[in-house]
């Protein structure tokens, strides 16, 4: 406040300098008229207001810069703690991305049937898959976001582990080079699985590109 009218106080005091300086010079007919008997108490009231507003100046200017800069520090703060949040969205991404890819990739292994895609490499495929989904990302990503409302990581692990037991018992039935449409209860079972997992991988993306842009709409705001 200080610093305001230190910076601004001087066109007040110019402003009444002026007017008794004009007053001086054209005499007190320019001012108050010939027949006034009121000029100096009409003048001083006059001025008195002027003086008020320009005194309230620094003031308005002052209280406008307090607002900005409360409004500023306030952003800046909510920008920090959102770029806690912001990477670790954009560290799941790429991994959301490589297991969507190959869950698609398997799933349409199971679906060709002109393929002599076997147990033994839906197996490898599904392990690999699971062992995507258990990158610590995912356990990192819900503990700053909360689970996606399909399902939360621990419980997609422990419907995946099913798919797994089911593959495995059908190598114990069959041979290892049996294709995945000779076991059709198993196919069907372990693709309900991926599908399950592509809804949470689609869930988590969302949730990505949510927090992406809330990040980027507050970084270019100002």
């Amino acid at each position: 406040m200080r610093q305001e009218w230190d910076k601004w106080g001087w066109l007040v005091l110019l402003v009444v300098i002026t007017i008794g300086a004009l007053r001086v010079t054209w005499g007190r007919e320019a001012f108050c008229g010939p027949k006034s008997e009121q000029c100096l108490r009409e003048w001083m009231s006059a001025l008195s207001g002027w003086a008020a507003v320009a005194a309230a100046v620094p003031t308005i200017i002052f209280l406008s810069r307090q607002i900005n800069d409360a409004r500023l520090h306030h952003r800046e703060n909510l920008l920090s703690l959102q770029q806690k949040s912001y990477a670790v969205a954009r560290r799941l991404n790429p991994l959301v991305k490589r297991a969507k890819d190959h869950s698609e990739k398997i799933s349409s292994e199971i679906e060709n049937k002109k393929n002599h895609y076997t147990i033994f490499d839906l197996k490898v495929g599904y392990d690999e898959l699971v062992s995507k989904m258990k990158a610590i990302e995912f356990v990192v990503f819900e503990n700053e976001f909360g689970p996606p409302e399909i399902d939360d990581i621990d419980g997609l692990l422990g419907q995946l582990r099913l798919g797994s037991e089911a593959i495995e018992d059908s190598i114990e039935k069959f041979t290892e080079d049996t294709p995945v449409y000779g076991v059709e209860d198993t196919a069907k079972f372990v693709y309900y699985n991926i599908y399950f997992c592509q809804k949470y991988l689609n869930a988590c993306e969302e949730m990505i590109e949510e927090v992406t842009q809330k990040f980027r709409g507050l970084a270019n705001e100002g």
